[in-house]
């Protein structure tokens, strides 16, 4: 059962990944994070290398989810949908290969929906403001939706709770 975490930027996916992966879940790791930090050791801002990032991004994230078993829960951090919010925030159109993979790659059991934390903090890989970053969750969403996927919205609580909104709404102990 392939169970994405997806949201905006400041949302606690990576705090609840790592609160599932602590409880025994597996869980497969947000690509374009580790992408960020390996651009920002050799100097290149990914911002200005849109195409060739997400790019990178896709690839990585195919192999990363082919790890996957059938039959075996696993929570991934964030999929491919993600990529194409980015384009679409910042008014951009995303590249064709792009949505034919999310069109083809994306398959999911269960899309839960972290809504925004009420304060926002930037760091060396998140930077987007607040207004941006709650327009990145509201294209996710759309996007979700129209890849035909219901998506479960989390409102912003103690991790633990939403941990056990989540394992209910998948049927999972």
């Amino acid at each position: 059962m392939k169970i994405v975490i997806t949201g905006g930027p400041c949302s606690g996916k990576t705090t609840l990944i790592r609160y599932l992966e602590r409880q025994g879940y597996k869980v497969l790791h947000e690509v374009p994070r580790q992408i960020i930090r390996e651009y920002k050791q050799k100097g290149i801002d990914h911002s200005q290398k849109r195409n060739e990032f997400q790019f990178n991004v896709l690839k990585r994230t195919i192999e990363r989810n082919k790890k996957i078993k059938d039959g075996e829960i696993v929570f991934l951090d964030v999929d491919i949908p993600e990529g194409i919010a980015y384009f679409k925030a910042n008014g951009e159109e995303p590249p064709n290969w792009l949505l034919k993979a999310a069109k083809e790659h994306a398959k999911y059991h269960k899309v839960i929906l972290l809504e925004q934390i009420p304060f926002h903090r930037k760091d060396d890989i998140r930077i987007e403001d607040a207004k941006t970053a709650l327009k990145i969750s509201k294209i996710i969403e759309e996007l979700y939706n129209e890849l035909g996927y219901e998506v479960h919205k989390i409102p912003f609580m103690h991790v633990k709770k939403r941990a056990e909104i989540i394992k209910k709404i998948c049927n999972i102990k």
